[in-house]
């Protein structure tokens, strides 16, 4: 059930990506397009967050056990307003980290899960939980962002085809090995180390690539900042 919501919340968003390809960017119909777009996301967030909250105090026995681990780290649920205090606290820190880590993803083209997997994990949940919730927000958000910038005519469609199939292999793979090891040593550590590294690589492959294709950048005379109703 909670799968059929995501997709249908996702198929909505598309929805609205594509009606905004159909106006001339910045213009009236684009802009009640946007602004309904971001009130439906926002609105959307922000009936889950009270609806996951309202549920943990009235039925905490129907809550997934993960998430109440997730909302019961900033506070016990005993009844008191420390414990209900600290539970918001941390209901909210998840909901401005994942927005966050959607916001990079879509305006950098990272990985967001290079932003909430160490938060989760701080909290204590299980590595292959933050594994697997990893691997499907990235789906959907990945997907999302993709499909919308191939309507605009942004997406290189050609090497979307070469290096696509190659990903879902490789994803594949990773999962086999990685599932391999941990039944043989009984660790799930390894997924820690293994996202640690992956930060780290991608932190420095960042900070130089980045970096170098900045300096071409700035000394032939393009600082990057265009006009945000620009079409170019």
């Amino acid at each position: 059930m909670q799968l059929a919501e995501v997709i249908l919340l996702w198929a909505i968003f598309l929805a609205f990506q594509l009606a905004k390809v159909s106006y001339v960017k910045c213009s009236l119909g684009w802009t009640l397009v946007y602004i309904g777009q971001a009130i439906f996301c926002l609105g959307t967030s922000a009936a889950f967050v009270s609806y996951q909250y309202h549920k943990m105090l009235d039925h905490p026995d129907n809550v997934d056990p993960e998430l109440r681990a997730i909302l019961t780290a900033g506070g016990h649920h005993d009844g008191h307003p420390d414990g209900t205090a600290g539970m918001v606290r941390t209901l909210l820190n998840c909901t401005g980290l994942m927005a966050l880590a959607g916001a990079t993803a879509g305006l950098l083209g990272i990985g967001g899960a290079l932003i909430f997997n160490p938060y989760l994990l701080a909290l204590g949940v299980n590595p292959q939980v933050v594994a697997s919730t990893a691997v499907l927000m990235i789906l959907f958000s990945s997907s999302s962002i993709a499909l919308s910038l191939n309507f605009i005519g942004l997406l290189n469609q050609h090497f979307a085809a070469v290096f696509a199939p190659l990903a879902f292999i490789c994803s594949l793979l990773g999962v086999l090995i990685v599932g391999r090891i941990i039944r043989k040593t009984g660790r799930t550590s390894i997924i820690i180390l293994i996202l640690a590294f992956l930060i780290i690589v991608g932190a420095i492959s960042t900070l130089i690539f980045g970096g170098l294709r900045a300096e071409k950048k700035l000394l032939a005379g393009d600082f990057g900042f265009r006009p945000f109703c620009s079409t170019k």
